[in-house]
């Protein structure tokens, strides 16, 4: 009961201490649309901004170049028939997109159950660093390599879950301009004949030889003989 008369009591001091007097609410309104609230000047787009604010003109939207199916099928093609002509132990070869994401895999008959995860690796390590799985190889795997690379190795390892190999057989593709249109992963044979397979099978496509750039941009083979 002490508690409400307390209550009733007091209730107008309060409502006199929070309310506001008519007077000022009208000279707001009267003189400031925005009732007192700061807001940033609008800025149309066509109009000069004013002084203090600077326009940087970036692009809202990107694209990206990627082989296209009929180009990764014949790259495909030529690699299992350089295999072939060479004589060399049957092979896999994938085809990966700008992304890393797969275009076309085909697998020789004979070929180890290994050889796919091996050559998607090995291209994936071409689009995940911008590099040959060779150049990767020399890069973290040298003589001159020291401890801290060597963890950096590990830590790349765990992060992209294994799939990454450091030998030869992973090719990187480049459009005229420098951009990563895709990358080719070989694997089945010794590390330099899949390289040489999948090099060949690039440069032997006139669908894509001429249009593309291939990190290596020479192979390494000692056991080629066509």
């Amino acid at each position: 009961m002490f508690s409400l008369l307390y209550f009733f009591a007091f209730m107008p001091a309060v409502a006199t201490a929070l309310s506001v007097p008519n007077n000022y609410l009208s000279s707001i309104s009267n003189t400031d649309p925005n009732h007192g609230i700061t807001t940033p000047p609008f800025i149309p787009s066509t109009a000069h901004p004013p002084a203090g604010y600077e326009t940087v003109s970036t692009p809202v939207f990107v694209s990206s170049t990627s082989l296209s199916l009929e180009a990764a099928q014949d790259i495909a093609t030529r690699t299992t028939q350089v295999c072939r002509m060479n004589q060399f132990q049957p092979i896999t070869v994938v085809v990966l997109d700008s992304a890393g994401h797969l275009i076309v895999q085909h697998r020789m008959d004979g070929c180890h159950p290994g050889a796919l995860p091996m050559s998607i690796a090995k291209a994936n390590t071409c689009i995940q660093f911008g590099m040959s799985s060779r150049t990767y190889f020399t890069k973290y795997l040298s003589q001159n390599s020291t401890p801290d690379v060597y963890v950096r190795l590990l830590n790349q390892l765990m992060i992209l879950e294994g799939s990454v190999a450091a030998f030869q057989g992973g090719i990187l593709l480049r459009d005229q301009q420098g951009n990563f249109v895709g990358a080719v992963g070989v694997s089945g044979a010794a590390g330099d004949e899949d390289e040489y397979c999948g090099l060949m099978g690039i440069h032997r496509s006139p669908l894509v030889g001429n249009a593309v750039v291939t990190d290596p941009a020479e192979h390494s083979c000692k056991t080629c003989i066509a």
